[in-house]
């Protein structure tokens, strides 16, 4: 199982992600958007294993998904991997299992939320405490809300760069 997201929201991820749980002492984002486009972060370059998951979609033991889809219609993912894993589930199953993968019941999990490990982190001497959830806020689309329209257009210009046809 392959879940890919709008990368976009993606970089604002790992944004809140290097700030909050590595420390990142510059804070600033838009080293962290010129890092991702100069393929210098962690897992880049950020989209090959992305296309490279895509091209081989087909096979019999791959199944790629989008977190969009996911935020669309839980259940029809749900019952999309269903298939895959040749099982099935009443439709009283299904809802069962979409209340339990869903966003609130996620960021309510201690254990999917790294609680333990965050608050860990909170008692290394010299760093900032701070009340920062991994599971943040699963929005689709929230880049919106965080990029400036320089960094949205150079991430933009990045990804114009890639030659797939993933949609």
């Amino acid at each position: 199982v392959y879940v890919a997201r709008n990368p976009k929201d993606v970089a604002v991820s790992w944004y809140h992600h290097h700030l909050n749980i590595h420390n990142w002492t510059s804070g600033n984002r838009e080293d962290l958007i010129n890092a991702i486009v100069a393929d210098k972060m962690l897992y880049s370059p950020m989209n090959d294993h992305i296309i490279k998951f895509w091209e081989i979609r087909n096979e019999p033991n791959i199944i790629f998904l989008f977190f969009e889809d996911m935020k669309r219609d839980l259940a029809g993912v749900v019952n999309k991997v269903s298939k895959f894993l040749e099982k099935s589930f009443s439709k009283e199953e299904i809802e069962e299992l979409c209340d339990h993968l869903s966003f609130n019941k996620m960021k309510d999990n201690k254990a999917v939320n790294k609680s333990d490990i965050l608050q860990m982190l909170n008692l290394i001497p010299g760093r900032e405490a701070n009340d920062f959830n991994f599971i943040r806020k699963g929005k689709v689309g929230s880049y919106k809300d965080e990029l400036t329209s320089e960094e949205s257009e150079l991430l933009q210009s990045y990804l114009n760069n890639i030659d797939s046809d993933i949609t």
